[in-house]
């Protein structure tokens, strides 16, 4: 749980850092660090994707990728708390064939 606190904190302090241009810089690189404590993986480990290179100063942080060992996960913030989640898988259309049987009780007469 602290080491959620520890990444976002980081984000943070990378924003009062830049508070002349009202936009920060960041990279894929502090993205994997601030995710690490929530997806359980060193951040050497883990490839950032779909993140934004800049963030607006009071602006919630957006949403991000992260993968690790194979496994995606979705990132995002809010305040000082920065939490991933197992991205899902997309559901497969229904193939018509695979539609529920009726049962006899209630096949025509």
């Amino acid at each position: 749980m602290r080491l959620k606190s520890i990444g976002a904190r980081m984000l943070w302090l990378l924003a009062l850092a830049s508070l002349s241009s009202g936009c920060i810089s960041v990279s894929a690189a502090q993205y994997a660090s601030a995710s690490a404590g929530s997806i359980g993986c060193p951040s050497s480990e883990i490839r950032i994707s779909g993140q934004p290179s800049r963030l607006g100063i009071g602006s919630p942080q957006p949403e991000w990728r992260a993968e690790c060992r194979g496994r995606k996960f979705i990132c995002g913030g809010a305040g000082k708390t920065i939490a991933c989640s197992p991205e899902l898988q997309p559901e497969e259309p229904a193939r018509p064939d695979s539609a529920p049987a009726v049962p006899a009780s209630r096949a025509n007469p």
